[in-house]
């Protein structure tokens, strides 16, 4: 099985991957507040979202996921040995983030206590939690490569730019 690491960290085959723990600093406040009730939820078993390396097992997610951080690396990591401590929709984070002014419509609560239980939506984005990953392969650690690759599928590019062959082959493989 292939896994994926988004990544602002420049690293090379063979290096480890552990948890940055940085990325709570950097959240705005709706997304604080969604990963406050996350931890407040989380079972004493699980492990805590900023001390774990979050993975992706789809290409495509992790690709989508990569165009939208700036300065971000996208990294296939060898998934041998590997000790899952978790796995989750990352689904169900995003629609706390997007209708959290709206939360007298649903039970947060429910959907924070399902994403520790291990509840999945119709179409889930499954990010897998680990302690460390061994880096595999370099899909990219080009910010010149992931812009381009972001106008293209938003089609905000020129006509001179195509998204780059190498990624296209990964997608079809």
């Amino acid at each position: 099985m292939d896994l994926y690491r988004i990544d602002n960290r420049e690293r090379t085959i063979g290096q480890i991957f552990d948890p940055q723990n940085l990325f709570m600093s950097s959240l705005d406040s709706r997304r604080l507040e969604v990963e406050e009730l996350l931890e407040f939820y989380r079972p004493e078993i699980k492990p805590s979202r900023p001390s774990a390396l979050m993975l992706y097992e789809d290409f495509d997610a992790a690709k989508n996921h990569w165009l939208k951080q700036i300065n971000s690396k996208f990294y296939q990591v060898d998934s041998q040995g590997i000790e899952i401590l978790h796995q989750a929709d990352s689904l169900l984070i995003e629609f706390l983030c997007e209708n959290w002014d709206a939360r007298e419509d649903f039970n947060e609560v429910e959907i924070a206590k399902g994403y520790w239980n291990g509840s999945f939506s119709e179409r889930p984005i499954i990010e897998i939690f680990v302690r460390s990953a061994t880096i595999s392969k370099i899909i990219s650690s080009s910010e010149q490569q992931r812009m381009n690759e972001y106008k293209y599928k938003h089609q905000i590019a020129f006509p001179d730019i195509k998204p780059d062959p190498h990624i296209e082959r990964i997608v079809k493989k």
